[in-house]
Parts: structure tokens; C-alpha cells; sequence
């Protein structure tokens, strides 16, 4: 039905932005990490430097595949929820 097509999207969208969180979350963590990491080595001089290097060698090269994961898990959820359904309405 209609209310149901609704619901499952509003599920679908509800999983993308809990997954777009927990990566931000992720993201920030690392940033962290590795600005002090990179500051460090740098001789603590480069602050703008090494938040570049930061978004260039941390956060850039993942971000297509990490939106990937994201989307690829939430078509694996929905499947098990439908398979689930399924299951239970035999």
C-alpha cells in the first residue's frame, strides 16, 4: 500500500542519514587523530598545512567508497527486512 511505500522510504532515508552521521563521527575521529599525528611530525609549525594534508591523505580518497558502504548496507537491510516479512507472513 501507499502507507507502507511511505514508511519503507522514510526507513531508507532514516538509514542514510545514520549512516551519513556515524561516518561524520568517523571522519572527525580520524581527523583528529591524524592532525596530531601529521602536527607533530611537521615540528608543530604548519597548522593550515597539516589540516590540509589532513583532508587530502584522511578524509578525500574514502569519501565515494564510504558513501558506497553506506548505500550498499542499507540494500542489504532492506532485503533481510523483506525477506524477514516474508518469512513471518507465511
Amino acid at each position: 500500500s501507499r502507507l507502507s511505500n511511505i514508511v519503507r522510504n522514510n526507513k531508507i532515508t532514516a538509514g542514510f542519514i545514520s549512516g551519513i552521521a556515524g561516518l561524520l563521527i568517523i571522519y572527525f575521529m580520524g581527523s583528529v587523530h591524524l592532525f596530531g599525528f601529521l602536527y607533530t611530525l611537521s615540528g608543530g609549525q604548519h597548522v593550515l598545512k597539516t589540516a590540509r594534508s589532513v583532508w587530502s591523505l584522511g578524509i578525500k580518497p574514502f569519501i565515494i567508497l564510504d558513501l558506497l558502504k553506506i548505500l550498499i548496507a542499507i540494500n542489504i537491510l532492506e532485503s533481510g527486512r523483506r525477506g524477514y516479512e516474508n518469512y513471518k507472513n507465511k
